[in-house]
């Protein structure tokens, strides 16, 4: 029995719905909506997500949270363990410290056993060392290895 891959999307992937500016991955992104909203995927997030579509500019921010609420996804704790596990990602360079919230998304995706991290940050998150030390950090921590890609990646491993 197939079960439907857990997707914890992270803040990029909510942004490139209307991303004007890159029309390919606004295009791969509503294409990936478009397979959510079939059912084809599971959709998690977080407090943290929440936040950071808050702090977008105004009107940008309504279109976002309006989108966001169509597909009211499983809503994830932001742990202790979660926290810790962000923590020794950037201390071991993983994930820059400046840039908490990234390393926070995979923590609460790893901590509550989520199969994919999707986002569209090529540079903090999408990348293979990123990939290979977060599953080893993991590993060592005592959670499993999780996949972190691109709506791309996804939506084509998915038609």
């Amino acid at each position: 029995m197939n079960r439907r891959p857990r997707v914890y999307l992270d803040t990029s992937v909510w942004n490139f719905q209307y991303a004007e500016d890159a029309l390919d991955k606004e295009a791969i992104t509503r294409r990936f909506f478009e397979q959510a909203r079939r059912g084809d995927f599971d959709l998690y997030s977080s407090d943290i997500v929440v936040q950071e579509l808050n702090e977008a500019p105004e009107l940008r921010r309504s279109q976002l949270l309006s989108f966001y609420n169509q597909f009211d996804p499983t809503m994830l704790e932001v742990t202790d363990q979660a926290v810790a596990l962000s923590q020794q990602y950037m201390r071991a360079g993983v994930i820059p410290e400046n840039h908490e919230a990234d390393a926070l998304h995979v923590a609460i995706a790893s901590v509550h056993d989520i199969d994919i991290v999707l986002s569209w940050n090529m540079k903090h998150m999408v990348k293979w060392k990123t990939r290979r030390d977060v599953n080893g950090i993991n590993l060592l921590a005592g959670y499993d290895g999780i996949e972190i890609m691109t709506p791309e990646g996804l939506i084509n491993d998915n038609e």
